[in-house]
């Protein structure tokens, strides 16, 4: 009786310790799929354009000598609300469109070939109807809802993220090894937003925020508070960037610096302090082949349009929101294959009703030389801090300052 006891106690106590190794297997397994979402893709769908919308994208006239960039944010999974999210049924319409209309998407290699080029007067041989796709904040939902879409019509892309991000908002951000997986798929070519933080900074003491990279942050209390000073933002600034850098050098092992995208689309066009723009502008041309930042529409001072699509320092892009329709694209396109003046595209449909004043006098970014599309630069035969001539783009080791 003593034995059938102890054996029944030993046996229970097996099933206790079983039960505990169970629930903490499953407890890291739900952990894994919270810190990983972007492990599930979701299947492309299902979807068709009006016959006589296929028809427009099917005549859309072919060119070469230009490269429209479309930027994404979020989409299918924020609120409707926001401007940034595209819906999935937008998103695979959209590329529907771009497949019907004979579009070929450039590989980022390829856009930084091309630019180079175009920066030192020559030129490079491009498909004819080259566009390329950009998605901005490396976030895990998106990838989720677009990489099968993107595969589904052979697209590339290139994804900006934030390294920081990784541990800060593991269920926003995508993990190191979706970023390995996703940069050797020929898809997707990863490259760095900014490397850690908020992107946006408060500038006002009441809170009023910008930029990152755009505004002198406002330090201390609503009554002792000041702004920090110009050699504390570059200071942060370049860390920033250099951190992020480096950090995917360390776990991506086919990254190569090939461009970065603007936090908040602001390179300090609206600025608080305006000798940020010149700063941020040559700092960052200086260290990366391509810097994207944000739509030409708004790009201007106090959020104007620009009299141009692209510099030689800055790639301006279409802002892809939930507002722009598949129609709206096709007449921005077009305008922009035919090099119509950017203001022009004010009268494509859904966006008449903005900024009416500026259709007719598009006014200009500043005038700084390190914006102006005309100013002189180096040869693309010089070496830059952290990528290299925009031909070779091998892995450079980073020069000390």
């Amino acid at each position: 009786m003593r034995r059938f006891r102890l054996g029944a106690q030993l046996l229970g106590a097996w099933l206790l310790l079983a039960a505990g190794i169970l629930g903490l297997i499953t407890l890291k397994t739900a952990g894994a799929q919270h810190r990983h979402p972007n492990l599930r893709l979701e299947a492309p769908l299902s979807t068709h354009l009006a016959s006589t919308e296929a028809a427009a994208w099917r005549a859309f006239p072919n060119y070469t000598d230009a490269v429209p960039v479309l930027c994404y944010h979020g989409v299918g999974a924020l609120p409707a609300s926001s401007q940034l999210n595209v819906s999935r049924t937008l998103f695979a319409q959209t590329m529907l469109a771009l497949h019907i209309g004979g579009f070929h998407t450039l590989t980022l290699r390829q856009y930084v070939a091309w630019y180079s080029a175009w920066r030192s007067g020559g030129s490079y041989h491009l498909p004819t109807k080259p566009i390329l796709l950009t998605f901005d904040d490396g976030r895990s939902d998106s990838y989720r809802a677009v990489d099968m879409t993107l595969r589904r019509y052979k697209f590339h892309a290139v994804e900006f993220v934030v390294p920081g991000w990784v541990r800060a908002h593991p269920a926003w951000e995508l993990q190191w090894t979706t970023m390995r997986s996703m940069d050797s798929s020929g898809v997707w070519t990863v490259q760095e937003h900014f490397g850690y933080g908020k992107e946006t900074v408060s500038y006002r003491r009441y809170g009023t925020r910008g930029g990152r990279f755009g505004y002198l942050s406002w330090l201390g209390g609503l009554r002792r508070g000041h702004l920090e000073s110009l050699r504390l933002f570059l200071k942060d600034f370049h860390a920033n960037m250099d951190w992020g850098v480096a950090q995917l050098r360390t776990h991506l092992p086919d990254y190569r610096v090939l461009a970065m995208a603007m936090p908040a689309s602001d390179q300090g066009q609206t600025t608080n302090t305006a000798t940020i723009e010149p700063h941020v502008v040559s700092w960052l041309d200086a260290h990366y082949p391509v810097v994207f930042t944000g739509d030409y529409l708004y790009g201007g001072p106090t959020g104007t349009v620009l009299p141009y699509r692209l510099s030689k320092q800055l790639v301006f892009r279409l802002a892809m929101k939930s507002q722009l329709s598949v129609p709206t694209l096709l007449c921005r396109l077009k305008d922009y294959a035919a090099g119509a003046p950017p203001s022009k595209e004010y009268q494509c449909p859904g966006l008449e009703s903005r900024h009416r004043g500026q259709r007719r006098t598009p006014q200009t970014i500043s005038t700084t030389k390190t914006v102006n599309p005309t100013a002189p630069i180096a040869p693309p035969a010089a070496m830059r801090r952290h990528g290299t001539r925009a031909d070779t783009v091998a892995n450079v080791p980073q020069a000390q300052e």
